[in-house]
């Protein structure tokens, strides 16, 4: 048996707590401690701007339960790093205290960066990183009238829309002339900054604060790089993040904007990894660097650190990270999605495909050569998703560019029949059909060919460039762990790099002495140049020749002769998800619980989105969780209002195939007896419930039946002359009287209330409001004292896939409802009760007839009686 293995994690949040539970799920025995200075394990970071506009309470904030530590077998040590000493291994905590390790991963994410300017310790000048802030925030509000929010990204959008919601003034201060320029052009931006206007919030772009002023330490006016006087109550700075790096950088670990790290997260020193908000990024494309800072790609950072950790992840010496992530959310209300480049690169084969302009809606697709790089959809995203498998896939999509932004059309259907791949949902395994795998076919990637040179002498062999994963990058120089090696004096160290992405190799200098050409031109030193077949590169003195061997002649889209994986399905296909693909959801829910707060199931309020991502991939569930997910009909409510276009519905189903029928099994009766009204027994309430037509029969309707449907519904308790249902009022609920009576009275054409019926225990109300979607025909008050069971629509339709016999007692109801409707448009019916009419409808008999069909003929045989009449409904 091999040695124990101890993992030491710095930072709980996110990267830190995922990094935890994919170790422990692959090493039952390992020894895993987590650092932090805080108890309590990650919260959703994304959804504090909906804890500050009050649409999500603080408890609902955490992303893991209290018992995290307990469950997933984790050593939590209150404390702060202060060193590392890689050569022996072992962490300095402030305390003194040493934390030894075999791996370590640096997970401790970055704070938000100060405004430094006259004025900026005034109080009043805020941050917004954690919990903490929002909360003092929300303490300071309370004497505010008037908030500057300044910064050019998400958070303060998020931040200047939260606060304009609760009803402040707001002005908002942008650096530049858009809104997250990172991603967003200028047309996106400009849509999304008429948002924010049109909600009366004071928009300033390319003005930034260059003084604070304040009263009596307090801060009461902003001046601005344009010199302009801002009175206000508070200020809001929220210009980006700085990762940790103090004692990294300290400990000898390369860092630059934030820790350096290859494709697999390793850092520059053995057996230490990193992953999420302190970690530095480079796109090989641009050569930029930069912090991501999301959530969904620090999840993934710490899944790829964690399976190097565990020494699953092959070796991926001198590659990069690329973010090319699925970005969902809302932007001022207007739903958003970005994957990969969203903008064109200036280089040959590139161009953007623009949709027209439509109202508060916005979309565009960047090309390579007629394949997709990159996507921004805004206000109008169906379809992102397939887009992010042509993008996967590489598929040149240029003989269908001009049907791309058709309502007809259906790309994810076009790629089932060009037969490409799922989508690439896991960037941390190797997944069959992607290009993480696959690279370029073995055959065709290329080679380095020397090229002599009488007056330079240079031993260099033929090396080929094969990446075994996406965005591998070749180093080339006289250093000794060079992908090139070029023992040669006009070659520096680190001379230039070959970065192999989206199925092209592209060379770039990295500030050699002596240049880097490409036949015969000198490229700029970080400015790429994309490499086509047979080109002569030159670094410094030598020369080789690019080459890659010809690509079949079969027609090239890509994928169309590899293996179909089968993937998740879409809103309309009730399929259940894959493995991989719920847990890619999962990973995307950003936690702000508008699917929870938008499900019209009343225990929803008793079920966090937390609690229902833990269940959804984890064998353990909690009864509550349980009861909620048999009582999902899959309305769809929570679909639309995921700001990430998660499909919260799909992810049900599968629980629901896990759990099977939770209704056919009994439930705590501890947990009924508490919801009962106080002086009511559970044979009680049973032997209530038969009184119900619907309920009697113990045969169709199980005991285990009343049981769940006493649970998920609510017990009123209406005093004489209190209202259950008014006439004209919406609602979707079925009541069952339990005890007591109700009188049912209706308005006649002159306002008049009329007195219909007196209905008593074993009798129910408000069918025709669930059955039709229409206002309430009645009114019902309470004669007596009355008890009755308020079931939601979503319950009542789960009793009736249960039991059929139920299910066709509201089908004919719901007819007569609609004959009802008919009835009443009629100036022979006008003024007649409803229940006149139900009568009226049960002694009649309708009969459907065939188109030239005689419905009465003047034969004596085909003569109808004399005491009918004949009504034609349709």
């Amino acid at each position: 048996m091999g040695k124990q293995q101890s993992y030491v994690i710095i930072g709980n949040g996110i990267a830190g707590v995922t990094a935890a539970e994919t170790l422990r799920a692959a090493d039952a025995t390992c020894s895993i401690t987590i650092v932090a200075d805080e108890f309590f394990p990650v919260y959703y970071r994304p959804a504090l701007k909906d804890y500050l506009a009050g649409r999500l309470t603080e408890e609902r904030l955490w992303a893991r339960p209290s018992t995290f530590y307990q469950q997933q077998r984790v050593r939590f040590v209150p404390g702060h790093v202060v060193g590392i000493q890689a050569e022996q291994r072992y962490v300095q905590l402030h305390d003194g205290q040493r934390l030894t390790y075999d791996k370590l991963l640096l997970a401790h994410g970055a704070r938000a960066r100060r405004l430094l300017c006259p004025g900026q310790d005034l109080s009043g000048v805020m941050t917004l990183r954690n919990v903490t802030d929002y909360q003092q925030l929300l303490l300071r509000l309370t004497d505010a009238k008037r908030v500057v929010v300044c910064g050019s990204g998400t958070l303060a959008l998020e931040s200047a829309e939260a606060l304009r919601h609760l009803g402040y003034e707001v002005v908002h201060l942008l650096r530049y002339n858009t809104i997250w320029p990172e991603v967003l052009d200028a047309t996106a931006s400009d849509l999304v900054l008429q948002e924010e206007r049109r909600n009366g919030i004071d928009v300033h772009l390319e003005e930034e604060i260059a003084e604070l002023v304040g009263t009596a330490g307090q801060v009461s006016e902003v001046i601005t790089t344009r010199g302009t006087h801002i009175p206000c109550d508070l200020v809001m700075i929220a210009i980006g993040i700085e990762p940790h790096i103090d004692f990294v950088r300290a400990s000898g670990i390369a860092c630059g904007r934030g820790i350096q790290v290859d494709a697999a997260m390793r850092t520059n020193k053995p057996a230490i990894y990193a992953a999420g908000d302190v970690v530095e990024t480079k796109d090989p494309l641009t050569g930029k660097t930069r912090v991501i800072g999301q959530w969904y790609p620090a999840i993934l950072q710490a899944q790829i650190a964690a399976k190097g950790m565990l020494e699953t992840a092959s070796s991926r010496r001198g590659t990069t990270t690329r973010d090319t992530f699925y970005n969902a959310t809302f932007l001022y209300g207007l739903d958003f999605v970005s994957l990969g480049q969203t903008s064109a690169l200036q280089q040959a084969g590139a161009y953007e495909l623009i949709a027209e302009p439509q109202p508060r809606a916005y979309r565009k697709i960047v090309f390579q050569q007629g394949i997709p790089t990159g996507i921004i959809f805004l206000g109008k995203t169906e379809q992102a998703f397939a887009y992010k498998r042509a993008i996967d896939h590489r598929v040149n999509l240029s003989a269908i560019l001009n049907i791309l932004f058709t309502d007809e059309f259906n790309l994810a259907d076009w790629l089932d029949g060009q037969h490409v791949p799922p989508a690439s949902i896991d960037e941390t395994d190797e997944v069959p059909g992607t290009q993480a795998e696959i690279g370029p076919p073995a055959e065709n990637f290329a080679v380095l060919v020397p090229v002599p040179h009488r007056r330079v002498a240079v031993s260099l062999e033929e090396r080929p460039l094969q990446p075994t994963t996406e965005n591998a990058v070749f180093l080339i120089g006289r250093q000794p762990d060079a992908a090139l090696f070029i023992d040669h004096t006009s070659v520096s160290r680190l001379h230039a790099e070959i970065t192999y992405a989206r199925g092209q190799y592209m060379v770039r200098d990295m500030g050699s002495f002596n240049g880097t050409f490409v036949n015969k031109a000198r490229l700029a030193p970080g400015a790429p140049h994309v490499l086509t077949h047979d080109e002569l590169i030159r670094f410094g003195d030598v020369q080789v020749r690019f080459q890659v061997p010809e690509v079949s002649t079969k027609e090239s889209t890509i994928g169309r002769d590899m293996h179909v994986v089968a993937g998740g399905g879409h809103r309309n296909d009730m399929r259940a998800f894959s493995e991989k693909r719920v847990q890619f959801e999962i990973d995307m829910c950003i936690g702000c619980d508008r699917c929870m707060a938008a499900c019209p199931i009343p225990l929803s309020a008793q079920v966090s989105i937390s609690d229902l991502n833990q269940a959804t991939i984890s064998p353990e569930v909690a009864p509550h969780v349980a009861r909620f997910t048999d009582e999902c009909i899959l309305c769809g409510s929570c679909v639309p209002v995921c700001p990430v276009d998660n499909h919260r519905d799909l992810l049900m189903v599968s629980l629901k195939q896990r759990f099977g029928s939770a209704w056919e099994s009994p439930v705590d009766e501890i947990v009924l007896q508490q919801a009962l009204p106080q002086g009511m027994s559970v044979p009680l309430l049973i032997k209530l419930l038969r009184t119900q037509r619907i309920l009697q029969d113990p045969q169709l309707v199980p005991t285990e039946y009343l049981t769940h449907l006493a649970l998920a519904s609510q017990f009123l308790q209406i005093e004489p002359g209190a209202t259950v249902l008014r006439q004209g009022e919406y609602g979707r609920n079925l009541y069952m009287i339990l005890d007591g009576t109700l009188v049912l009275s209706a308005t006649d054409v002159s306002e008049k209330e009329i007195p219909l019926a007196i209905l008593s225990s074993g009798e129910l109300i408000g069918e025709y409001g669930m059955l039709t979607g229409q206002p309430y025909n009645t009114t019902a008050r309470a004669q007596t004292p009355a008890l009755v069971l308020q079931i939601p629509e979503q319950v009542m339709q789960r009793l009736m896939e249960l039991v059929p016999a139920i299910k066709n007692f509201f089908t004919g109801l719901n007819a007569d409802h609609f004959l009802i409707s008919i009835l009443k448009r009629m100036a022979l019916f006008q003024g007649v009760a409803d229940d006149m009419l139900q009568y009226l409808i049960g002694q009649a008999q309708i009969k459907l007839y065939d188109r030239n069909a005689r419905l009465f003929s003047e034969e004596e045989q085909g003569r109808p009686a004399r005491e009918t009449m004949h009504i034609l409904l349709e």
